[in-house]
């Protein structure tokens, strides 16, 4: 099962699918992707500074925005990877669970 927790100031990815076999998992692949994007999306084009956390053997990916200027944007991009991931969890619902937090 994959665990997604997502707030106003960034999101955490954990845990495998288990949808099917490393390299094979579609379901792994299109959330990891929907994180990279998203956290690539606020470093490099919004230019803010990000807490970023990645362990490969947990597996962890935790991205949280440090205060900025431009919240508003980074919430905007935050948003469009909890529809994104929304989309992945209706397909797929009993491998993929999502929690939304108040920061």
């Amino acid at each position: 099962m994959i665990f997604v927790n997502i707030s106003d100031k960034g999101f955490t990815v954990t845990g495998h699918s288990g949808y099917a076999d490393a390299g094979q998992d579609v379901v792994c692949a299109a959330v990891s992707s929907a994180a990279e994007l998203t956290a690539n999306a606020l470093t490099e084009i919004v230019g803010v500074q990000c807490d970023i956390e990645v362990d490969a053997d947990k597996p962890l990916l935790s991205v949280e925005v440090k205060n900025n200027d431009k919240a508003e944007l980074c919430r905007m991009f935050i948003k469009a990877f909890e529809l994104q991931i929304e989309g992945i969890a209706e397909s797929y619902p009993e491998y993929l669970t999502i929690k939304k937090s108040e920061v």
